[in-house]
C-alpha cells in the first residue's frame, strides 16, 4: 500500500520499522509513565501495546494499556463534542487521573 499510495518501496518502510523500533523499543519499551489506550475498532489496535498483545509482556501499572469500547483511533484526543460516546468520555477520565497520579508522585522513579 506504500508503495502504491505513497511511492515508498517496500524495503524502505522494513527498514523504517525496524528502525523506529530500534529507536523507542518495539515490544520492550524501556520506560515508564507511558500510558497505552486502544479503541477496540481500531484497525491499528493489532500493532499496538495491549494488554492482549501475545507479543508484549503485561503491562503493568508503570506502564499501563487499556481499551475504549467503540471507538477508533484516538477518538478520546479529539475535542469534546456532545455526541460523544459515554466510552470515550470515561476514557478520558481515567487518562487524567492517571496522568494526575503520576504528576503527584515525588520519585520520578515510581509509578
Amino acid at each position: 500500500m506504500c508503495s502504491r499510495v505513497f511511492g515508498i518501496d517496500a524495503d524502505t518502510v522494513s527498514n523504517n520499522v525496524d528502525a523506529s523500533n530500534d529507536f523507542y523499543g518495539g515490544w520492550d519499551v524501556d520506560s515508564s509513565r507511558i500510558l497505552f489506550v486502544n479503541g477496540n475498532v481500531d484497525p491499528w489496535s493489532t500493532l499496538a501495546i495491549t494488554s492482549t498483545n501475545p507479543e508484549v509482556p503485561d503491562p503493568t501499572k508503570c506502564l499501563p494499556a487499556f481499551w475504549v469500547d467503540q471507538a477508533s483511533h484516538h477518538f478520546w484526543t479529539h475535542e469534546v463534542l456532545p455526541t460523544d460516546s459515554d466510552y470515550v468520555n470515561e476514557s478520558r477520565k481515567k487518562i487524567w487521573k492517571q496522568v494526575d497520579h503520576w504528576l503527584q508522585l515525588d520519585d520520578a522513579g515510581a509509578c
